[in-house]
């Protein structure tokens, strides 16, 4: 009769066992996955936090080849109506790893003339004219990129 009343608590600690290690296991996963999610991963994908990324997908436009036409004194007898036109030549080149558009801004006398957004394709170069009216007296012109964005 011994055997009849004896208790079953040996199996049911090893059932204890095996359901603690199961959500044990279950927590440690999810803890790793919470981890990747919120920390390493924004690290590897943003732009701003990782150099090599941001490096890998940025346009780079430079002003090259500026001209200015027309810029220079012109004698008042010689300039009609008090104005004349201004030609400015330039030339956006991309030497960035992306496409993108750069917004220049045309300055003479230190006033601004006119800002314009010019797209670039990556290895590549556009070369841009715009035109002004302009008084009779010497014209210092340049252009500047005031942006670049993909």
């Amino acid at each position: 009769m011994r055997f009849l009343f004896q208790s079953p608590a040996p199996s049911i600690q090893k059932k204890s066992h095996v359901v603690r290690n199961i959500v044990a296991g279950f927590i440690a996963v999810l803890v790793v996955l919470l981890i990747l999610y919120f920390v390493a991963l924004p690290l590897l994908s943003s732009p701003f936090t990782n150099p090599i990324v941001n490096q890998a997908t940025q346009p780079n436009i430079q002003v090259t080849n500026l001209n200015v036409n027309g810029g220079g004194f012109v004698n008042s007898l010689s300039c009609i109506a008090n104005a004349r036109t201004v030609t400015v030549t330039f030339t956006l080149v991309n030497s960035g790893n992306a496409n993108g558009y750069a917004e220049v801004e045309l300055v003479s006398n230190g006033n601004q003339i006119q800002t314009n957004n010019y797209y670039v394709s990556q290895g590549c170069q556009s070369p841009e004219t715009i035109q002004f009216q302009a008084g009779c007296s010497q014209q210092n012109v340049y252009v500047q990129i005031l942006s670049e964005t993909k």
